[in-house]
């Protein structure tokens, strides 16, 4: 599978291609729009070691006239992954649509998403792709405050807090958190998440539960889920479900606590944590890119 990646900085320079992925990659000129470009700092000695530099450019929003210029790369799931063991603990890869008009992964700055998870004039599809772009992974405490605090998150803290701001900022979208339990195969595993999460499911596979949202967006109530980035939303198509076909349980009023009495009667946590580590391992769902 091929992903495409909007580089701007040290990844478009040769050495640190071959550095990388053992390889120097095809480049097609491109641009951002509405970004701009910041100095970073970088500490880790092992990324500047490989860049040369420890001065690194790094994106920020910028004005609707801000552009950035850079080149798209097409990297396998595996160069993907090296990429963002690279890039340090100050960016995040979010999608966001070039000027080409093609979309593609691109680091910006992590504060900057963690800011537009809270700013109060974002738009509803601004707001529904800074929680896509969060890393999946447990925050130290399973709540919404931790999430915001450590910039990761799961299902569950990513669909509530997002519930919860819809009904907020956006109330004629209706929000209602709901609960898919679920059994994975092998097979569906390694189509939806990769080689590692697969290789935990068991043979009878895996049961979970799985937390997502519906909301009236544009007259229809469409499912929204979060959990793991993918190609830009449109504003108003249903984003699929981060898992296969299931019974659902709508949420009441205590949300958390219907999810953990759902996982207690159907899920087993020898085979479940397993899985769930390995998906924080890997930080990220790699998207389909077609």
């Amino acid at each position: 599978m091929e992903h495409p990646l909007f580089c701007y900085g040290t990844l478009r320079q040769p050495e640190v291609q071959v550095a990388l992925f053992g390889r120097t990659v095809p480049t097609v000129e491109d641009s951002l729009p509405g970004y701009r470009l910041e100095w970073l700092q970088i500490t880790d000695p092992e990324v500047v070691l490989t860049s040369g530099s420890d001065l690194h450019p790094i994106l920020r929003r910028g004005a609707a006239s801000d552009s950035v210029d850079g080149v798209r790369l097409e990297l396998s799931d595996a160069e993907l992954l090296r990429a963002d063991r690279y890039e340090v603990d100050d960016y995040v890869r979010r999608t966001a649509m070039l000027a080409s008009g093609a979309w593609a992964w691109v680091y910006v700055a992590a504060d900057d998403t963690l800011a537009e998870l809270v700013r109060q004039d974002c738009t509803l599809k601004d707001l529904v792709e800074a929680v896509r772009s969060l890393p999946y992974g447990r925050p130290s405490h399973q709540t919404v405050q931790s999430m915001i605090r450590e910039g990761r998150g799961t299902c569950s803290t990513k669909h509530l807090f997002l519930a919860r701001e819809l009904g907020r900022r956006f109330p004629q979208t209706a929000p209602k958190i709901m609960h898919r339990v679920y059994t994975m195969s092998s097979d569906e595993a390694r189509r939806l998440f990769g080689a590692t999460a697969a290789g935990v499911v068991p043979v009878q596979g895996l049961t979970d539960v799985h937390r997502y949202l519906t909301a009236i967006v544009a007259g229809e109530r469409i499912t929204l889920d979060v959990t793991f980035p993918g190609a830009p939303w449109d504003g108003s198509s249903p984003l699929p479900l981060a898992c296969g076909p299931g019974q659902d349980f709508p949420a009441g009023n205590r949300p958390d606590a219907e999810k953990r009495a759902l996982e207690q009667r159907f899920c087993d946590p020898l085979v479940r944590e397993p899985f769930i580590h390995a998906l924080t391992v890997n930080n990220t769902r790699l998207c389909d890119a077609s």
